[in-house]
């Protein structure tokens, strides 16, 4: 038996996507703090701690846990907790032990940071294994998501990467940073 969401689960969905690319739109239209780079993609160093930590963490998990770590206990019990547990606790000490230093110091990266402690050759090592592990973590992350909706909504597979792609893409670039923290927030809740 094919079961597909009913017209109130696309109106939920559909009103989901719209609150989140509203962040966008709002950071947009205030504009009143997105004049520089500095405001654009760092928030003007100025965000509360919380939301920052919340992005923080819901960036490195990504959707491909939250669809699969409940499938996991399910299938082998609790105890994959533990192993989930592997992943919270090194994200948690960045959170807490990285971000602060990282903020004190006025630096806009990991990168930059790895250059000061050791020299431009750790940078661009690092930045390169970054840059070749990236598009895969990416691919996967959107890939995971657009799936489950394909299962559940019997929309294409590709109309679901496009869209939540573009989604996302588009909060993004008119919000900037703000905009991205802020939906990291409410996509969590």
């Amino acid at each position: 038996m094919t079961q597909t969401l009913s017209v109130v689960d696309f109106i939920v969905l559909l009103i989901f996507l719209g609150i989140s690319a509203s962040f966008g739109v709002f950071h947009a239209l205030r504009g009143d703090r997105q004049r520089s780079a500095d405001e654009y993609l760092l928030a003007d160093r100025g965000m509360h701690p919380i939301p920052v930590a919340i992005s923080v963490v819901v960036s490195a998990l990504s959707a491909v846990t939250y669809l699969g770590v409940p499938a996991e206990i399910y299938i082998h019990g609790p105890q994959y907790g533990i192993v989930f547990l592997n992943k919270v606790i090194p994200i948690l000490f960045v959170v807490f032990a990285f971000c602060p230093v990282l903020y004190r110091l006025k630096v806009t990266s990991i990168y930059e940071y790895l250059e000061m402690r050791f020299n431009k050759y750790v940078r661009y090592l690092c930045s390169g294994i970054a840059l070749s592990a990236f598009p895969l973590f990416m691919g996967i992350s959107i890939y995971g998501p657009a799936l489950a909706l394909n299962a559940v909504t019997g929309v294409s597979l590709s109309a679901s990467i496009v869209v939540s792609g573009l989604v996302c893409t588009f909060y993004a670039t008119l919000g900037g940073i703000k905009a991205v923290m802020w939906a990291d927030v409410f996509q969590v809740i």
